[in-house]
């Protein structure tokens, strides 16, 4: 890969360690479809036994939480 993807994936591995520790379960960033330029991801984590996920989109270059119902 390019090293400055592989040096952004590092950072982000060692900031999601920092902050969830051994809760943390799964990072998924995707790109919507081929045609869009939407960009969505989530952070699945456990806290003190249950599971908690975050879920987002990429907006105007902004990371904005997205509130759903159902994980």
């Amino acid at each position: 890969m390019d090293k400055h993807i592989d040096n952004l994936i590092l950072e982000l591995q060692n900031a999601l360690s920092k902050k969830y520790g051994r809760h943390f379960k799964r990072f998924y960033l995707i790109k919507n479809m081929e045609e869009s330029e939407d960009w969505q991801g989530l952070i699945h984590y456990s806290d003190e036994g249950e599971r908690q996920v975050e879920y987002y989109n990429i907006e105007n270059q902004k990371v904005v939480k997205d509130s759903k119902i159902f994980h």
